[in-house]
This record gives structure tokens, sequence and C-alpha cells, in this order.
């Protein structure tokens, strides 16, 4: 990833001060996620984002970002809600990014019908897709189980500021997919991958130890409670929008939004015994419309 002006260490640090109040005495409570509840999609996302420090603790004027949604078809809670897409583009040209490219390896018969497409290019950002070899650059998976090297899209790795922006819901194979699973929209062979579920998960597990987003924002509005990824199935409405730092504390709290725990979905569990984050969270002091969330140890 190139040089930029903030570095991820110190855009973390900036997000965790103004969490816990700049100037306050004392050690700066690590908020590693923030949840916003309520029908206004736009407005959830950005009460949540402002709790890690609003988008000007991530993109700085000039930065080029990339955003990665989920786009699986027309099916109720599916696809990354549109809305979503659109707002947290806006947030970043607000912010003054140079450029906001929404990208994704998938074809143009799952952008379909999602409406993410259209509301990326409305609210100004570029919609890309791989379209050739010099499109793609292939990493080294330290610590690999399956997949020691990935071939992963351009951008994910030259943008300045990455921010995956899933929906979260039911997997017939992983039982869950939220951020960690996302992944798999920036890498090449993912056919390969589907070995059986053991494979399938060391595999997204070395994804994300060699590529990682600065940010997740998170679209838990409508999620497939079954059937998923594609769906049609049943759906709940949590109406909540989740943010976060760290993308394991992110999916261990999603996944609750059905029901599950983080113990009992593989790729969450093993993220975290492999040093990508951490599941041990509980919330934070406070309260109102926003939760926010830090790490318990």
């Amino acid at each position: 990833m190139r040089s930029t002006n903030i570095r991820r260490r110190e855009f973390i640090a900036a997000a965790l001060a103004v969490a816990a109040g700049r100037g306050l005495a004392g050690p700066p409570e690590r908020i590693l996620l923030a949840a916003a509840r309520g029908t206004d999609t736009a407005g959830s996302a950005r009460s949540a984002i402002d709790a890690l420090g609003g988008i000007g603790s991530f993109v700085a004027p000039g930065q080029q970002v990339m955003i990665l949604p989920n786009p699986q078809g027309r099916q109720r809670g599916a696809s990354t809600s549109p809305e979503l897409v659109e707002e947290v583009v806006r947030l970043c040209l607000k912010a003054q990014a140079a450029k906001v490219r929404v990208c994704s390896i998938h074809s143009g018969s799952r952008w379909k019908g999602t409406g993410i497409d259209d509301a990326a290019l409305r609210a100004g950002a570029e919609f890309w897709r791989p379209a050739s070899a010099s499109d793609w650059r292939t990493v080294e998976v330290k610590g690999a189980r399956r997949q020691k090297e990935v071939r992963v899209v351009a951008p994910v790795l030259e943008s300045d500021v990455v921010i995956n922006m899933p929906v979260a819901k039911q997997h017939g194979s992983t039982r869950f997919t939220g951020t960690l699973k996302n992944l798999m929209g920036v890498n090449d062979g993912n056919a390969g991958w589907h070995q059986g579920t053991a494979y399938l998960v060391d595999s997204i597990v070395d994804l994300a130890s060699a590529v990682k987003a600065h940010l997740c924002v998170v679209d838990c509005t409508e999620m497939l409670a079954e059937n998923g990824p594609f769906g049609p199935g049943r759906t709940v409405k949590p109406n909540t929008v989740v943010a976060g730092i760290d993308p394991v504390a992110v999916d261990a709290y999603a996944c609750t939004l059905l029901g599950m725990q983080a113990a009992d979905v593989s790729t969450i569990a093993q993220a975290a015994e492999r040093g990508l984050g951490t599941v041990r969270i509980e919330e934070a002091a406070g309260g109102g419309a926003v939760k926010k969330f830090r790490a318990s140890d």
C-alpha cells in the first residue's frame, strides 16, 4: 500500500482518541466498533462512523479510496444497501478524497438489480471491475494454512484507504458472512476455494491476514437469516449499521444480530486465534442511540 499522509496506526490512534474524549485523564478507551440503529440508513452510517472519530479520522484530503460492497443479486438481504454505499461515498468526497472507487471482482449479473452501481455513480464514485492482467497483484501470505499467495485486485493494495462494506447474513458453507468473507470480493480464483468448509475457512482467513481494510461499515439493516448468501429466504431487520476498525470484533458483534455467537462461526474464531482481531468486546459506558464497544481485556 502506498505511503499516505495518515498512516494506519495514526488514524486508528486518532479514532480511539476521539472516541475516548481528547484531553481526559487516563488511557484512551479502546473503541473498536460502533452500532447505530434506526430506519434512516444514511443517518445510521454517519452516527456509527462519527462514534469512531468521523470520516476525517480515516480519509484525508487528496487520498484515493476503495469501497468494497457485496453485490449478490436482487434478493432481499443478499446485497449491501445502495443507500449505505451512496452515503459512505458522499462522506469520503466531503472529506475531500481525490477519488472514490467502488470495486469488486463480481460480474455484471451479480450487480444487476442491486442498485449499488447506480448509487455509487450518483454519489460521485467510479464503478470499477478488473478488465485486464494489469489490474491484478500477487501477494504472499505469511503463515498461510492453504493459500501461500493470493491474486487480488490492484486497488485494494494501492488505494490510500480501503473501506470494507459487506451485508452481514447467513451463509450455507461458513454459517455467517461479514467483513472477513467479503474480502473474497477482491480475490481471483475463489471457485477453487470451495473444497469443503475447512478449506474455505482457512483460505478466507489466509486472505484476511494479507489484505486489510482501514474501516469496515457493515449493512445489518436487513439480513438473510437462511439460504444465504444469495437467497431468497427469511430475513430479519435489525435496522443497524455497524462501523469498526477491527474486522473480527465487527463480525463478532454482527453475527449476534442473527442469533449466532462468534465462537460458533469458524471464520471469526480462527481469525481471532491467528491474531487478526479480538472477539472479546463489551459495551462501553454511555449509551444513547449509538452503542460503542471496546476490547474487554
